[in-house]
C-alpha cells in the first residue's frame, strides 16, 4: 500500500509525539523537585554525575560545572558527603578519579568523597547509589537539561531526590544536550517500565563511619 503525503504527515506527528512526550511528562512531574542552590537544603549526600574528562585528567566544562556546584553546597554545609560517579573504561580515561582529585584540590577532604567507578550511565549511577551505597535520599547535582531524567530515574530506583542545577551555562553545549535528552529520556522510560538493564554489581559499600 502506497503511503500518501497525508498519511506520512500523520505518522510523522505520531512519532514525534512518542519521542517528546516522556520528557514533557517528566519535566512537569519533577519541576517541583528542582531547587535553587541558595535554597534551604539539608541532605547527607550530593550525587555528582560523571561527564567527559580531558586527556590530562582535568574535568570538561560540563563536569567542572557540576563539581563546582557540589563544592559550593558542601562549603555551605548543605551536604556533608559527595558521591562522584562515572565511567573508567581504560587506564587513560577515568571520570571518578578525576572528579575526586578535583574535589580534594578544592578543599573537600577525602573522607567526605565517595567514589563509584561503575556509573556508566545515569541509570547505573542511580541504581548503584541505592543498591551498593545504600543511599535512600540525595541531592542530585547536574545541568538543568539533565536533571529531570536524573530525578525520574533516582526517585524510581529508591532514592528520594531533589535536584540542584549547576550555576554556570554554555548555550552551545546546552542546546546540543537538550536535543539529546529527548531520546535519552525515552530510553529511561523503557528502563523503568519495560526493561531494566543489568548494572555492574558488587558488595555493599560501607562508607558511613
Amino acid at each position: 500500500m502506497l503511503i500518501t503525503r497525508k498519511n506520512f504527515t500523520i505518522l510523522s506527528v505520531i512519532l514525534l509525539l512518542l519521542i517528546i512526550s516522556p520528557r514533557i511528562l517528566i519535566i512537569k512531574q519533577y519541576k517541583k523537585n528542582i531547587v535553587d542552590i541558595n535554597s534551604d537544603i539539608h541532605e547527607e549526600v550530593g550525587i555528582v554525575f560523571g561527564a567527559s574528562v580531558y586527556s590530562d585528567f582535568t574535568p570538561s566544562l560540563i563536569l567542572k560545572d557540576r563539581l563546582d556546584t557540589a563544592i559550593t553546597l558542601y562549603e555551605q554545609h548543605k551536604i556533608s558527603k559527595i558521591l562522584v560517579s562515572g565511567d573508567n573504561p581504560i587506564e587513560k580515561y577515568n571520570e571518578p578519579t578525576t572528579m575526586a582529585t578535583y574535589l580534594e584540590a578544592h578543599g573537600v577532604p577525602q573522607k567526605d568523597i565517595i567514589i563509584d567507578y561503575a556509573g556508566l550511565r545515569t541509570y547505573d549511577t542511580c541504581k548503584r547509589a541505592h543498591d551498593i551505597f545504600q543511599i535512600n535520599s540525595a541531592v542530585l547535582i547536574t545541568q538543568h537539561f539533565h536533571l529531570p531524567r536524573a530525578l525520574f530515574l533516582c526517585n524510581h530506583l529508591g532514592i528520594k531526590s531533589i535536584g540542584v542545577p549547576t550555576t554556570q551555562s554554555n548555550l552551545h553545549v546546552k542546546a546540543i544536550n537538550y536535543f539529546r535528552e529527548f531520546l535519552a529520556t525515552d530510553y529511561a522510560f523503557i528502563n523503568i517500565y519495560i526493561y531494566a538493564p543489568e548494572i555492574i554489581g558488587g558488595p555493599i559499600e560501607h562508607w558511613r563511619k
